[in-house]
């Protein structure tokens, strides 16, 4: 092996033959392996390269870490803004975004996404005779990943743009009989979906609970909202939410 020039610019490479360089810094010193030719000029600092299968490995111990920071700091956060860590001790694996997990994948395979929008409320209390098109008063989370609902609002806010899975499941207690119709709506900024429309004139009397359930897909945009209402016809205003009833909704893709 010896060092050799390459190129009119002189450039200094390592050479394991008389005519194969195995390594060359060249003149925008750009580190080559197994090649004179640097990658996409977006990632050309350091290109490897063979004619067959081709890798790099990073080897430590067994109780510690493999591990790939990108860093826009020479100090604080800012060195592991973005980060692919290998935990040998657990065989556990994490990509990170602005310094954080983003999201885990553990020795069985199981992927969790800590920073995923998701979200499941439910009512605080019964709210009593709300008018039709009334927004559904859900108070309490029972969990918020990434805090995207607001219970003073009662209102989901799209974080991203996506396809989000939107679920509902309203328990309504004395439903008037002689309702022309009564349904639940999730309404988006883009669309409202429809929820379980019902006749209540074909039961024998009031229902004494009625659970209206739905599921859609939703299409939003970034900071779309979505609501629950309550819509109804004609008929007495007497029905009641109960606390027995959650909507839930995550980002699919």
């Amino acid at each position: 092996m010896a060092l050799t020039k390459v190129g009119k610019e002189g450039i200094t490479g390592i050479d394991n033959s008389s005519d194969a360089t195995a390594i060359t810094i060249d003149s925008s010193e750009r580190v080559l392996i197994g090649t004179t030719t640097e990658g996409d000029a977006s990632a050309d600092d350091l290109t490897v390269a063979s004619s067959g299968n081709t890798g790099i490995t990073i080897r430590a111990g067994t109780s510690n870490s493999s591990s790939i920071y990108m860093s826009d700091a020479t100090s604080g956060a800012g060195e592991y803004a973005g980060y692919i860590a290998y935990a040998h001790a657990s065989n556990s694996m994490s990509f990170g975004t602005n310094g954080g997990a983003s999201m885990s994948i553990d020795s069985t395979g199981a992927v969790t996404m800590p920073k995923q929008p998701a979200f499941m409320a439910k009512p605080a209390s019964n709210q009593s005779n709300p008018a039709s098109n009334t927004v559904i008063e859900f108070g309490t989370e029972i969990f918020d990943q990434n805090a995207d609902f607001n219970t003073s609002t009662h209102t989901f806010t799209a974080p991203v743009t996506g396809r989000y899975l939107m679920c509902l499941s309203m328990r309504m207690d004395s439903v008037d009989a002689d309702m022309n119709y009564c349904r639940f709506k999730i309404e988006t900024s883009n669309r409202t979906y429809d929820a379980n429309i019902i006749d209540p004139g074909v039961f024998n009397g009031d229902p004494t609970y009625w659970n209206f359930q739905t599921t859609v897909l939703a299409d939003m945009d970034a900071s779309d909202t979505a609501v629950i209402k309550w819509n109804y016809s004609g008929g007495t205003n007497q029905a009641d939410t109960s606390t027995d009833s959650t909507f839930s909704g995550h980002l699919v893709c």
